[in-house]
């Protein structure tokens, strides 16, 4: 073909080719059908004959019984059934699986994400990490299992976000007088076991910020900088 283009009468010949071939088909397709009902009528005709002729041998023949009892095709079910039920609970396991290497795919992206920050925000991250880890190593064996669980399908926004949300709750119900405060032995004794860690961000801070301090005051000139009076006349 040199063009894509279809001339006009090549159409409209192959259009009245196959208007005149539509009579053709549907004639061969009626005795089809035709040809199929009198096979049809053959095959009962000699069905009824030999049903006729040799009635006696029919009925003589003794009935047809199933090699398995009643019982042994119950057991044969119930053994489909849970076979079945295996299957089944088989592939829930597969699909659980898939969806807990989705979750630890998501867990290593967002871990990704937490090293691009900046350092500021990543050491606090790491400090609200670590305090929400303390914090399950003093509560009970059976709430430590529960925790760990949940805490390693959640981010440290996450649990940054929790942990913040609780405690709006906590001060609401102080202020409305619902909660009672516990005694100070238990805050004592819970600001006894991880001092450390809250001396070493205190230090990080301080540090940081006395960084920030010389740097300002090694970028302000002093007043009395410009001292050539003699030579420099002010008007």
């Amino acid at each position: 073909m040199k063009s894509r283009i279809v001339a006009d009468q090549s159409i409209i010949k192959w259009s009245h080719v196959i208007d005149q071939m539509e009579d053709e088909i549907a004639a061969v397709l009626q005795e089809e059908r035709e040809e199929r009902a009198l096979r049809k009528a053959e095959m009962e005709a000699t069905k009824a004959e030999n049903m006729i002729e040799h009635k006696e041998e029919i009925y003589s023949r003794p009935k047809r019984t199933w090699f398995m009892t009643e019982k042994e095709k119950k057991l044969a079910a119930k053994a489909v059934k849970t076979s079945s039920q295996k299957e089944k609970s088989s592939g829930k396991e597969v699909i659980s699986a898939e969806q807990a290497e989705e979750l630890r795919m998501k867990e290593k992206r967002k871990r990704e994400r937490e090293k691009n920050l900046p350092r500021k925000k990543r050491r606090k991250l790491e400090a609200t990490r670590e305090m929400l880890e303390d914090e399950g190593h003093d509560e009970k064996p059976e709430a430590k299992g529960q925790n760990k669980k949940e805490k390693s399908g959640m981010s440290v926004v996450d649990l940054a976000y929790r942990r913040a949300k609780a405690a709006k709750g906590l001060k609401k119900a102080l202020d409305a007088g619902k909660v009672v405060k516990k005694d100070k032995k238990k805050s004592n004794h819970s600001s006894q076991k991880a001092p450390s860690r809250t001396d070493e961000m205190r230090e990080l801070f301080q540090s940081d910020m006395s960084e920030k301090r010389q740097r300002k005051s090694g970028g302000n000139k002093s007043k009395s900088s410009f001292k050539s009076k003699s030579r420099y006349k002010r008007r």
